[in-house]
């Protein structure tokens, strides 16, 4: 069974450092975090058990960093 600690996040991660580089970005920092881990918890339970579609896992990799992305940008507006 292929787990969420087995896929790779970097891109992800990138992002929260600079995030937590920045005091005014930490603040909401702890808000998309905590929606963060209740999705990856869904994500874990729901979709990765039922796949082993490794293409499929990628490309939702790559929508929660878009996605994440948009995020920042929301609250640099």
């Amino acid at each position: 069974m292929l787990l969420i600690k087995d896929l790779n996040f970097n891109s992800i991660y990138k992002i929260q450092k600079t995030i937590r580089s920045n005091k005014y970005l930490e603040d909401f920092y702890t808000q998309y975090q905590q929606e963060r881990n209740s999705f990856i918890i869904s994500f874990q339970r729901v979709f990765i058990k039922k796949t082993q579609d490794i293409e499929l896992i990628e490309r939702l990799k790559i929508a929660i960093v878009v996605s994440l992305k948009k995020w920042i940008r929301g609250i640099n507006n």
